[in-house]
């Protein structure tokens, strides 16, 4: 099936994200559906790529809202479409960005607030930590907040990934992006006490690479964490606005509270920004061993 040239710059602008940008493959996606659906939406009205109506692209994302679609995902796809255009500019494929004055909705972002220490302290108070599936929750959780590990991060996390006698976990963040996290005595000792007696109850465990697993030994998911999460906060009667990135989110709060500089935890969780100038700062690893230890309330 021969290419249109709608097609052609849509592939030219993956390979240059897949190239240059070097986006997750989760991202890449949805980047990738984003502007597929765009176009052919915007087929209908028999309108190119290059050649859109203003009133069009309105029309499109009038279109997502009458559809109930969340303003998280809308603003996604404004992103990505806008990325899109943004590279067509700039390969001089089109004089003018069609997109450039539509601003992205605001979002509410009340499901990001942190948790306070007493409501972490009480949600791993209801985590019964002698039973396979209790010290496996513990451990998953505890990584979130004491590392400030993403959902995905905990997920992808393998055993040769830790780092035992050096105190360290190697993370695979965003954008295949790595960063060495320090942990503490207590979550080595976690580790080792999860490996060895109650990861090895579970029958296919030794067949995957992954520190943690479902109960039947393979890869846990999103879902499945979410559910376990959902689960606890009930038991403690927390609000259910709480989900998995609020440990991460507590975990940034917690440590600049306790008096960490911005830069070290920003360091720490892996941001974008940071980690594309971290060659150029002072921030070294034994530096931020000392700052999780001296400023997280679970560094000691």
């Amino acid at each position: 099936m021969k290419m249109n040239e709608d097609d052609l710059l849509i592939d030219e602008w993956i390979e240059h994200l897949i190239l240059e940008k070097n986006v997750s493959k989760e991202t890449l996606e949805s980047y990738s559906l984003d502007i597929k659906q765009f176009n052919l939406f915007i087929q209908n009205y028999n309108e190119t790529l290059k050649s859109v109506n203003y009133d069009t692209i309105i029309l499109f994302f009038k279109n997502l809202s009458s559809y109930g679609m969340k303003e998280r995902t809308i603003a996604r796809k404004l992103s990505s479409i806008k990325g899109f255009y943004k590279h067509l500019v700039s390969n001089d494929h089109i004089d003018k960005n069609p997109i450039r004055f539509l601003e992205t909705p605001r979002i509410d972002n009340g499901d990001r607030e942190p948790f306070t220490f007493e409501e972490v302290e009480l949600f791993f108070s209801f985590i019964k930590k002698d039973t396979l599936p209790g010290f496996r929750d513990y451990l998953i959780f505890d990584l979130m907040y004491s590392c400030g590990l993403r959902i995905s991060e905990v997920i992808d996390l393998k055993l040769s990934d830790i780092f035992y006698d050096d105190y360290y976990i190697l993370v695979n963040g965003k954008g295949s992006k790595q960063r060495i996290i320090p942990v503490t005595e207590r979550m080595i000792f976690n580790i080792n006490e999860y490996i060895n007696n109650y990861r090895v109850m579970i029958t296919n465990s030794e067949n995957s690479s992954n520190l943690i697993t479902n109960l039947r030994g393979k890869k846990i998911s999103r879902m499945g964490i979410w559910k376990v999460m959902r689960n606890y906060l009930i038991k403690a009667n927390l609000s259910s606005k709480f989900h998995p990135h609020s440990f991460r989110h507590s975990f940034a709060s917690h440590m600049i509270e306790g008096g960490a500089d911005l830069r070290s935890v920003q360091v720490l969780l892996g941001h974008e920004d940071i980690s594309t100038t971290q060659i150029y700062t002072n921030v070294t690893p034994t530096h931020l061993i000392e700052v999780h230890r001296m400023y997280h309330p679970r560094g000691h």
